[in-house]
This record gives C-alpha cells, structure tokens and sequence, in this order.
C-alpha cells in the first residue's frame, strides 16, 4: 500500500508518471505499452536497440522546445527583408525615379510607392493622415446600377434581359 512505502519509493514512484522508467527496466511493461504489429516484431529487437530506442525518445521529447524556439526565431525573420547589394544605376533600374501615376488611381499622392511596396504605401498613407486627408475610402464605395439600364432581347427566347451599366462608383 501507499502508506507502506518509504520516501524514497514514493519520489521515485511520482516521477516515474510517464511510465519511462518503468519501460526502462522492465522489457514486459515496454512490450505491453507497444500497438500489436509491434509486439509481434519486439521480438526480433535487442535489449541494446530497445534502450536506444528509449533513450533517443527522450532526447528527442528534451530538445523539442529547443527545436520549436528555433523555429519561431526563423519563421520571425520572414517579417524582415534580407540584405541586398546596391544596384547600380542603370536607366532600367530603381524605379523609384519614375512616376507611377498610371496606376495610382485618386492616389496620385503616392507616386513614388510601387503597386504591391506595401511598407512604401504605409508611409505615404500616414503621411496623408498627418495632412488630414481621408484615407480608405475607396474600400467603402458600393457598386450600384447606373441610371441608364438597357434592355435588349435575347436571340433565342424573345425575353428581355436587363443590362446594367456599372459605369459609376458612388
């Protein structure tokens, strides 16, 4: 009974919670923890090759958070741009130079930032902010059918189909 063992048993009793030392020295109690295709195969495996097998487990479980903070440590980095060299000065190069209002749409003021230099359009934007611009608006504009709907007939049926002209944004 419990109240029958002494300190020393019931230290080694509680940390032993995972079974692992009792999986490591008795061959019976490991054989019994395994699924039954590999209880059958237990049998072709060494006292030697059961241990390591034992002991790479638990290396295995220590360095799983050494593992995972390494991992959180690189997965942190694809926040970051890596180094790159300078390029140089070439008449296809640094398209900064260039104005890319064709593309900006009302957001003329941002004409040095590339399509997708999101860090680039950040800055501009709260630099308009500062200005007291409104900034966003065109996400809150609602497409709606134009006054001028056309009906014509469809060449099989006879029926007419409503087309509608999205031709503004409101």
């Amino acid at each position: 009974s419990s109240s029958a063992e002494t300190l020393s048993q019931k230290a080694w009793r509680w940390a032993d919670i995972t079974g692992f030392y009792t999986k490591w020295h008795s061959r019976r109690a490991w054989i019994l923890d395994l699924d039954p295709p590999s209880r059958a195969a237990s049998v072709m495996m060494t006292e030697y090759e059961r241990k390591l097998l034992l002991w790479l487990t638990f290396v295995n479980f220590c360095f799983m958070p050494i593992s995972l903070w390494y991992w959180y440590g690189q997965f942190t980095h694809l926040a970051s741009k890596p180094p790159i060299p300078l390029m140089p000065e070439y008449q296809y190069m640094n398209g900064r130079k260039h104005d890319f209002t064709w593309h900006a749409g009302r957001w003329n003021d941002c004409k040095e930032c590339r399509w997708l230099e999101l860090d680039c359009k950040k800055m501009c934007f709260d630099r308009l902010r500062e200005q007291g611009r409104e900034v966003g608006a065109s996400a809150r504009r609602v497409l709606r059918p134009s006054a001028s709907t056309e009906l014509r007939t469809c060449a099989g049926g006879g029926q007419a189909v409503g087309q509608q002209s999205f031709s503004h944004l409101v």
